[in-house]
C-alpha cells in the first residue's frame, strides 16, 4: 500500500484507502449482480393480497430489516475507533435512505415454507427479471467472520493501527453492508434489490422487532400491465403453501381476482408439490 493510496477522512476524523486501491485489495468482498433470472418470494397470503390490489411493492429501510443483527454484522471490521453520538446518528439517517426487498433463487422448497411462508400457510411470489436493464437484484454475501481471509486481514490491520493509535475504517463494509450475512443463513441463497432514495413512501412499524422503519413503494407489473415500470421484476406464477387453507378455492378466487383486477390470466396460480410437512 503506497502513501497516496490512503485518503484522510476530515469529517470522521479517521484515514481510509482510496477506493480504488480498498477495491483491488478486497474484490471479493464487492457483492456480484444476480445470475439467475427468476426469484421466489415467500411471504403471507394477507400481504400478497395488498401487494395485488394496491399494484405496489414495498421496499423497507435496512435499519427495520426481519434480523436487526444484520445491520451491524462485520461493524468490528469496519473501523478500529468509537464515533461519536452525532456520527452514530448519522449512521441511521444515511441507513433510512436504502431500501431494500430481498428474494431467494429456491423455489417451492420445504425450510423456506416455513420460515417465511407463513409457517406453509402462505404464498411464495415468483418473479422473472426484465430484460435490458441497468438495475439487477445483487447476490448476498455469505460470511464466516472467524475464517474469511479479507475479514482476518482488515481484523489485523485495524488492530495495528489501533496500537499505533490511528484511527482507520474500511469504507467498501459501510458500502455494501445490505449486502453481508452470516454463512449459517447460506442455504437461503439470497438475492436483494437495493434502492437509494432520499424521499420515502411513508413509515411503518416493522415486525417482530418494532422498529420504526421509512418503506417506498415501486408500481409492480401484474400480468402484462404497466410494463414500463421501474420496478425490473415481473410477477410470473403464485404458489399456495402446502398448509394454506382451503386450497383449491382459494386458487380459483386469485385467478377471478386477477382478471377483474387486471384482465389478465398471464399469471399462473398453482399449489405447491410438497405433500410432506409436519
Amino acid at each position: 500500500i503506497l502513501s497516496e493510496e490512503i485518503m484522510y477522512d476530515p469529517v470522521r476524523k479517521c484515514y481510509c484507502l482510496s477506493l480504488e486501491r480498498e477495491r483491488q485489495l478486497f474484490a471479493d468482498l464487492i457483492p456480484r449482480e444476480s445470475k439467475c433470472n427468476v426469484f421466489a418470494k415467500y411471504t403471507s397470503f394477507s400481504t400478497l393480497m395488498a401487494t395485488l390490489q394496491s399494484g405496489k411493492i414495498r421496499m423497507n429501510s435496512i435499519v427495520g430489516m426481519n434480523d436487526k443483527t444484520e445491520m451491524f454484522f462485520l461493524s468490528d471490521t469496519i473501523k478500529n475507533f468509537q464515533e461519536n453520538i452525532a456520527e452514530e446518528n448519522d449512521n441511521f439517517y444515511l441507513a433510512n435512505q436504502n431500501f431494500i426487498t430481498s428474494f431467494s433463487e429456491r423455489i417451492d422448497e420445504l425450510d423456506m415454507w416455513r420460515f417465511y411462508g407463513d409457517n406453509a400457510h402462505g404464498v411464495c411470489m415468483v418473479f422473472e427479471l426484465k430484460k435490458d436493464l441497468e438495475e439487477r437484484p445483487m447476490e448476498v454475501l455469505y460470511i464466516n467472520k472467524d475464517t474469511d481471509a479479507n475479514v482476518k486481514q482488515m481484523n489485523k490491520i485495524l488492530s495495528i493501527l489501533m496500537g499505533k493509535k490511528i484511527n482507520f475504517r474500511f469504507p467498501i463494509l459501510d458500502r455494501y453492508k445490505p449486502f453481508y450475512k452470516s454463512e449459517d443463513f447460506k442455504s437461503e441463497a439470497e438475492h436483494r434489490l437495493l434502492i437509494v432514495s432520499n424521499k420515502q413512501t411513508d413509515w411503518i412499524i416493522t415486525q417482530p422487532y418494532n422498529i420504526l422503519s421509512p418503506y417506498v413503494e415501486r408500481n409492480l407489473s401484474i400480468g402484462g400491465r404497466d410494463g414500463n415500470t421501474e420496478f425490473p421484476l415481473v410477477l410470473k406464477k403464485i404458489i399456495l403453501g402446502p398448509e394454506m387453507s382451503n386450497k383449491e378455492i382459494n386458487e380459483i378466487q386469485l385467478k377471478q381476482f386477477l382478471k377483474s383486477h387486471y384482465f389478465s390470466n398471464n399469471i399462473e396460480i398453482c399449489k405447491s408439490t410438497i405433500s410432506t410437512y409436519r
